[in-house]
């Protein structure tokens, strides 16, 4: 299946969940996602996050002492900068209205970074949006990388490209995945 076609996949899957199952998976996932991080040390950390689009995973964290947390913003390639979700605002970033941080918060380049995805492989492969933004950030991003999506996104091949870049652990409502290098 190619790109083009396992993306219609997903989003016709994703399209017949019920809100009441996202609702209880957000909630499992953000559990998975926080244990993790608590394991994985991420106490005086700056994560990056992102502000969730229709179907991907609404997360939340139980941050560790003196971690921060960051999103992106796109000057003419994508940035992160240091913001909590209440101070998001409205932008129109990566082509879409999304939440993103304030022109004036700092930029910092993040040591953990949450990215979305709208299927992953449980050897760490990604399959965006088609639009490149992540995998432009992170051919020169040295921190960890997670996935999160949901179970029903988990892909056992995707097919990948030069430019596509993988991740260092998926998370999902039922499982955290380490992948092996």
């Amino acid at each position: 299946m190619n790109k083009t076609e396992l993306r219609q996949k997903v989003k016709a899957t994703l399209s017949k969940v019920p809100s009441s199952d996202f609702l209880k998976w957000n909630i499992s996932l953000s559990k998975n996602l926080s244990s993790f991080l608590r394991h994985e040390n991420s106490e005086n950390k700056v994560i990056g996050g992102y502000a969730p689009l229709l179907q991907e995973p609404v997360w939340s964290l139980d941050l560790a002492r003196n971690a921060k947390l960051a999103f992106p913003s796109f000057n003419h390639e994508m940035i992160f900068k240091l913001s909590g979700f209440d101070c998001l605002e409205k932008r129109f970033d990566f082509g879409v209205e999304i939440l993103g941080p304030c022109e004036q918060a700092e930029v910092v380049i993040p040591d953990i970074l949450l990215v979305p995805g709208l299927s992953f492989s449980d050897v760490g492969e990604r399959l965006g949006r088609g639009k490149g933004y992540y995998d432009r950030y992170l051919a020169s991003f040295n921190g960890v990388r997670i996935g999160l999506c949901y179970e029903c996104q988990m892909s056992s091949e995707i097919k990948t490209e030069v430019h596509d870049q993988k991740m260092n652990f998926i998370v999902t409502e039922e499982n955290i995945y380490r992948i092996r290098s």
